[in-house]
């Protein structure tokens, strides 16, 4: 499938020009842009449409999941969700639409064409996987799987005519031949085994076979898969019943996907190799400018910079290291980062850190706003409850609730915050940013001092 044409469903005017923009830059035609699902199912009858890029959450009565799934009731085209992040619940049911890839928020370019790319690809093999599927509708209905009857010692008694397109034989002629002519040599041992436990088990039994066969005129192999059915005490059959059929296409099939499997895969790696090691490139040009300011104030905002690149490296770095492409082991992640952070101050050693996580792996989504929460709340420990080399505790929880919300807590044992100063809204920019990433979770932010000074998110 080659996409041109594009649909473009997103209620943020500013992310709908920059989609817009960007999908023209790389060669596509825009035909329209839609702010509600309500317009877009209107009007997708009359477009010739290739691909639609969904927002998630669109305001009206339709959103995007719900837009996408009447959409699919009218036509096949390939849709693509636009996010910047999403509950579980709100995942689950984008699933339920099997759409064909999800773009965060914000975008780059080169994500925008990846994703496309791997769309028409899966919508390719789709295509092709339905089509496969309606060929083997038809074969059915017309009986295409030949059906095979065996006598005692594995005569054929009969073979439907679908056996003659398959062996370039009269079916008629093979009566009384032996079936193992028909199997490929190397496979003869297995069926003769198979068949031979099948005759000892209880009648109308019934087994299944893979093996390959082959057309002796055309010298032929391929693989079939045949259901054994011991029906030698049915008195209008009394023989062994074989429903055979011809595997070749699924088998192929099979590969084509598991080649497609792999290269995304292969994919997949490569983005988050790049993207961390352009990450690494910025921190080490911060950490480089660092080193020639002498301003003590300025040195300490491009550590501030150069930290909270490192924890969005490390997602990175943690995705490209796992089997699962998708989510990330977060206590492996935080421990990495946590001796990290702490490893840059010359007094961490007199730093107690408990660490205590339940097992989860958390996506994109998650990991990279819960890695820059502990950013903050770790680094202004450091610096403002363990200042003066005067050593403290440290504690990082994570655990869930009664009502199953996630609880990430970090707390200190130092003086603990001015709570006058943050309830006048003039919190710090530390502040403020755990709160930003807190509603990327979905989640809520908590500050109260008790025996210290505690952060808790609630998502």
């Amino acid at each position: 499938m080659h996409i041109k044409n594009i649909v473009i469903v997103e209620d943020e005017r500013v992310t709908a020009l920059l989609l817009q923009q960007s999908l023209e830059d790389l060669g596509f035609h825009v035909l329209e842009v839609f702010s509600n699902g309500e317009e877009a199912v209107e009007a997708i009858d009359d477009l010739d449409v290739d691909l639609i890029l969904m927002d998630i959450f669109l305001e009206g009565k339709l959103d995007g999941i719900e837009a996408s799934r009447v959409i699919s009731k009218k036509s096949i085209v390939p849709i693509i969700y636009l996010t910047a992040n999403s509950d579980k619940a709100t995942l689950d049911r984008a699933k339920l639409t099997t759409p064909f890839g999800y773009l965060l928020k914000p975008f780059h370019e080169n994500d925008l064409r990846v994703t496309l790319e791997m769309a028409s690809y899966k919508f390719e093999l789709d295509k092709k996987l339905r089509d496969s599927e309606r060929r083997f509708r038809s074969l059915v209905q017309n009986s295409s799987d030949f059906i095979t009857t065996l006598s005692e010692d594995d005569k054929i008694t009969y073979n439907s005519p679908a056996f003659s397109d398959l062996f370039s034989v009269n079916s008629d002629q093979t009566i009384g031949e032996s079936f193992l002519d028909y199997v490929f040599k190397e496979d003869q041992s297995t069926v003769i085994e198979n068949i031979r436990r099948l005759k000892e088990m209880p009648a109308n039994s019934s087994i299944r076979l893979t093996y390959r066969m082959i057309n002796r005129i055309e010298d032929k192999v391929f693989p079939v898969e045949s259901t054994v059915s011991n029906r030698f005490e049915d008195s209008a059959i009394k023989a062994l019943v074989l429903n055979t059929r011809d595997m070749s296409e699924n088998f192929r099939y099979k590969q084509n996907l598991e080649q497609a499997l792999y290269q995304k895969e292969v994919l997949l790696k490569e983005v988050y190799h790049r993207v961390k090691n352009n990450l690494a490139m910025v921190e080490g040009l911060l950490f480089l400018q660092k080193n020639i300011i002498e301003d003590e104030e300025y040195k300490k905002i491009f550590d501030k910079c150069e930290k909270r690149i490192h924890s969005m490296s490390l997602v990175h770095k943690n995705l490209y290291q796992t089997e699962d492409l998708d989510e990330i082991d977060f206590d492996n992640y935080l421990s990495e980062l946590i001796y990290h952070l702490a490893g840059s101050y010359d007094y961490s050693e007199k730093v107690e850190i408990d660490i205590d996580l339940i097992n989860v792996s958390f996506d994109l989504s998650k990991s990279i706003p819960l890695g820059l929460i502990a950013n903050e709340c770790i680094t202004n420990s450091f610096k403002y409850a363990f200042y003066n080399q005067r050593g403290g505790k440290l504690k990082i929880q994570l655990f869930k609730d009664e009502h199953e919300k996630y609880i990430f807590r970090i707390s200190d044992d130092g003086p603990g915050y001015d709570m006058k100063l943050a309830q006048s809204g003039r919190k710090t920019l530390g502040l403020n940013l755990i709160e930003m990433f807190a509603s990327d979770l979905r989640g809520q932010a908590s500050f109260y001092n008790k025996n210290g000074f505690t952060t808790e998110i609630k998502f």
